[in-house]
């Protein structure tokens, strides 16, 4: 079962990559989206930052390619807690 911040998140990507939602995952990666590429990863990014309200680093979160991982990191960043 998924967090509300991976459904959030997999809502954003399935718009974002022009696919559905269930082809999305918590476990999918830019090698299971042929339309994940890395300026598909920035508007990602800004999507988050703008759905979750908040400031992620670009250095950390760049790095960052399964969607369950920025989840969980978006929920680290949301307590307070991200590096």
């Amino acid at each position: 079962m998924n967090t509300p911040t991976v459904e959030r998140i997999i809502d954003l990507a399935s718009a974002l990559f022009d696919t559905t939602r269930d082809d999305i995952s918590a476990a999918t990666t830019p090698a299971d989206v042929p339309s994940w590429d890395s300026l598909a990863q920035l508007n990602l990014m800004v999507a988050i930052e703008d759905e979750f309200e908040l400031e992620l680093d670009p250095e950390v979160v760049g790095e960052i390619l399964e969607i369950g991982a920025l989840a969980a990191h978006v929920d680290l960043a949301l307590a307070g807690r991200a590096p």
